[in-house]
């Protein structure tokens, strides 16, 4: 893995990784500036979710064309499958650690030179998982991922 500093929304090439839950909501944290910056992200993502339990998206992961022609992409990990009540851990690290596994199949098979950005603090801001679990599962589901801590 490397760590660098930077805004991961500002990537325009590659595959941009963030966790989702499986309730039809992107309203805060990463997720909300992803259906900011990229509403079609948001639109594919109720889409799938219109056609399959939350229980059938659970540990897998949605990929999604950012910016034509597929130079960018988005993985929508859905490794949480609620997000209330605040205040408790909602990741479930093995459904997180699936949808990593499942991102790093669909990268091999189709675009082996792509880098995989994933934010600092994945699955542990407002989903309460533990950073350094998470850090773990990260490390072994894809090891070359570029992990980006947010800077202005």
């Amino acid at each position: 893995m490397k760590f660098v500093k930077g805004n991961i929304l500002d990537a325009d090439h590659g595959i941009i990784g963030h966790q989702v839950n499986c309730q039809l909501v992107m309203g805060a944290g990463l997720a909300k500036q992803v259906r900011e910056k990229y509403p079609h992200v948001y639109n594919e993502y109720k889409l799938v979710m219109a056609f399959q339990t939350p229980e059938q998206r659970f540990g897998r992961c949605q990929m999604v064309v950012a910016t034509p022609p597929n130079t960018l992409f988005i993985a929508n990990l859905f490794g949480q499958m609620h997000f209330r009540p605040r205040g408790i851990v909602h990741t479930d690290y093995g459904a997180l650690a699936s949808a990593l596994r499942n991102l790093q199949r669909w990268r091999e098979t189709f675009f082996p030179k792509y880098s995989v950005y994933l934010p600092h603090g994945l699955g542990s801001g407002l989903a309460g998982g533990e950073w350094n679990v998470v850090e773990g599962i990260i490390r072994d589901a894809v090891p070359d991922a570029i992990i980006v801590r947010y800077v202005q």
